[in-house]
């Protein structure tokens, strides 16, 4: 493998998913040199699936639960290569995924890839900006379509496991602490600074279910949409109109999909209070195509362009 990864994996409740998840990384035709492996207050079926693993690439570590945000973190500060992914026990790496991640890191700061559940096909976002990039599938600043794909890059919807950041380029970032959904925010911050953008073909990962599923999630899509409205607005890159139309695409599917798990009642106080944080938002997110731009789905932006006006957002 031509850069150094590290892998860093947390587990919690995922009990005998964990093994085989673990299993995957190890049998990848170019492994990871290193495997950060964080139970973050596992159940003990989760640990024991972890502890049965015996490989030198493998650091288990332990530690009270704090959650998925904070249990990246931890491996990060514990990784020892220069490039970082991430997953969790749910995510299980085709035999080529980390080799055809580290070919692409070659060429990038940043690599991105779908995650797919098992069976389905790959969100047609990441077709939209497989167009957008030359032969190779990388694009650097500085590119004529650079700012049009990186618009188009905000807009994916990523999950962890298909997200590679070469370690420089994440100094200073951080997954939000204390909040699911942290990779949406890191995915958006990284693209703000990261010089040269890939994509990954094929899937990094495969899960047998829905990304979001835990029932205390949905109001932490509201803390992460407030700190990307107000964090991305002071990035020199966000003057981009295309990039912001991306940042709100992805944001309004993250606000869509924690609103479809609540029931009526809870699903309008949650509209509201999310319409409250649009509407507070620096005004540099005034600047944006209503149709979305072909970036974002023009509804999602009528609603967004709704709750900057303080109009409602269902």
């Amino acid at each position: 493998m031509g850069v150094s990864v590290s892998c860093i994996v947390a587990l919690r409740d995922e009990g005998g998913m964990a093994g085989p998840a673990l299993a995957a990384l190890l049998a990848q035709t170019q492994p990871a040199q290193d495997i950060v492996v964080i139970l973050d207050g596992a159940d003990a079926a989760t640990a024991q699936a972890a502890d049965a693993i015996r490989d030198p690439r493998i650091r288990v570590v332990e530690r009270s639960r704090d959650g998925l945000s904070s249990a990246f973190n931890h491996g990060v500060e514990l990784a020892r290569g220069d490039w970082l992914t991430f997953q969790t026990g749910h995510d299980l790496r085709p035999a080529h995924a980390l080799a055809a991640l580290a070919a692409q890191g070659e060429r990038a700061d940043l690599v991105l890839a779908p995650v797919v559940r098992e069976g389905e096909t790959p969100a047609a976002e990441f077709a939209a900006l497989d167009a957008l990039l030359p032969e190779g599938g990388a694009i650097a600043a500085g590119d004529t379509a650079f700012a049009r794909a990186l618009g188009a890059a905000a807009a994916l919807p990523l999950a962890p496991a298909g997200l590679m950041i070469r370690r420089e380029t994440a100094r200073g970032l951080r997954f939000p602490d204390g909040v699911c959904f942290g990779e949406v925010f890191l995915h958006l911050a990284a693209l703000a600074r990261a010089g040269r953008v890939a994509l990954m073909p094929g899937a990094a990962a495969l899960r047998p279910r829905h990304l979001y599923t835990a029932r205390s999630e949905p109001m932490d899509g509201i803390a992460i949409l407030s700190l990307a409205l107000e964090a991305l607005a002071g990035e020199p890159r966000l003057q981009h109109g295309a990039f912001r139309t991306g940042c709100v695409a992805r944001l309004m599917r993250l606000l869509g999909a924690c609103a479809a798990r609540l029931g009526p009642v809870a699903r309008r106080e949650f509209l509201q209070v999310a319409g409250a944080v649009v509407a507070a938002a620096p005004p540099l997110w005034d600047a944006l195509p209503e149709d979305g731009g072909g970036l974002c789905p023009p509804a999602a932006m009528a609603r967004f362009l709704a709750m900057r006006h303080g109009g409602s957002a269902a």
